[in-house]
């Protein structure tokens, strides 16, 4: 990709909200077509395995999606984005934020966690030539805030 390290974390970020949309509406459109002849809990099972599909190939798809969008080197985004967009949603849910009665905030947190996800890895794996006024401390700050953020909520989640 020809330009500047924002573009390039920008662009990455645009792609992760496109896999997003796609992947929400392949869920969708799935749990809508796929018939479940059981009651009660029975058809959670098919929605868990639809959405569990969907996850995987969404992750999968991200390397032709960043290459498409001009993310190169496409594979280290694709490969790091995932742990990333995890770590952070892991964080974020178990934060005590508000919510609304009516919305179900997984989708937009989700989203949101993938954009920034998938920018923070492009951020990270950014060739030399393209990132010279950043070193690599700077850029791997993104990526050193969300494993401790990680780490520490997680520990201070598991001791209660």
């Amino acid at each position: 990709m020809d330009g500047s390290l924002g573009k390039r974390t920008a662009v990455a970020a645009f792609a992760a909200l496109i896999l997003c949309v796609a992947a929400f509406l392949a869920v969708y459109t799935l749990i809508r077509v796929i018939p479940c002849r059981s009651e009660g809990f029975g058809c959670l099972g098919v929605g868990l395995y639809i959405f569990l599909g969907v996850a995987v190939a969404m992750v999968i798809a991200a390397w032709p999606v960043m290459w498409l969008f001009r993310v190169r080197p496409a594979w280290r985004v694709a490969l790091l984005g995932p742990f990333v967009v995890a770590g952070l949603y892991y964080v974020i849910t178990l934060l005590p934020l508000p919510s609304l009665p009516d919305l179900s905030p997984e989708i937009p947190v989700g989203a949101l966690c993938m954009a920034i996800g998938y920018a923070v890895a492009a951020w990270t794996t950014a060739p030399d030539p393209d990132a010279r006024p950043y070193p690599w401390p700077l850029r791997l700050a993104p990526l050193a805030v969300v494993a401790v953020l990680t780490a520490a909520t997680g520990l201070v989640y598991g001791l209660r």
